[in-house]
């Protein structure tokens, strides 16, 4: 059975465990289609996007994650700055809106609503909507020659869905300008 993904704890694991012994030298006759690892890398990262899991453990797990992270984050010289700026921006742009979450925002408002929001159930309608193939792109560094890499992306990525676009429903990010008139003087 072939499994979308490999049963290490976490998928950085498979690049880590095959990078140590696969780097120490440099093989002069081999490309992108001769190197099992640079394929397999590739086709995992592929299935992130044809089929995330969405596993609720690793949905919760996550949560705390960037829970952390914002706390961590509230201290930052830099992230007050950001949010200086965002404060000011147009109020129609996407980057004005908050851009990290919390535990309160990711976990417990959801829950409070009525009817209450399953995170699981918003995840896969959010990937079902946004991660479609037009709003997509890849780059890849290799010295492997383009039509090799070009065939080893159509492969990894071909169970992307090709559904419409739905991105630009709410605006372009940048549709109006991150600032208007008053915005600038504010600053």
């Amino acid at each position: 059975m072939c499994l979308p993904y490999p049963l290490f704890e976490k998928p950085c694991d498979f690049v880590f465990c095959f990078a140590a012994c696969r780097y120490r030298f440099t093989v002069a006759d081999q490309d992108a289609e001769n190197q099992p690892n640079f394929k397999g890398a590739l086709e995992i990262f592929g299935r992130f996007f044809a089929a995330p899991l969405f596993n609720p453990d690793f949905i919760a797990r996550e949560v705390l994650a960037i829970d952390a992270e914002d706390a961590k984050n509230r201290t930052s010289d830099d992230r007050r700055l950001l949010q200086v700026l965002k404060a000011v921006t147009s109020p129609g742009c996407s980057f004005a809106k908050f851009s990290t979450g919390n535990a309160g925002t990711l976990r417990d408002a959801p829950a409070a609503r009525e009817p209450p929001l399953e995170v699981h159930t918003a995840m896969r309608a959010f990937h079902a909507r946004h991660y479609v193939a037009p709003n997509m792109s890849l780059a890849m560094v290799s010295p492997a020659p383009l039509a090799a890499l070009k065939r080893a992306a159509q492969q990894a990525f071909k169970d992307v869905p090709r559904a419409q676009s739905k991105q630009n429903e709410e605006g372009a990010p940048f549709k109006k300008g991150p600032f208007d008139q008053k915005g600038l003087f504010d600053l």
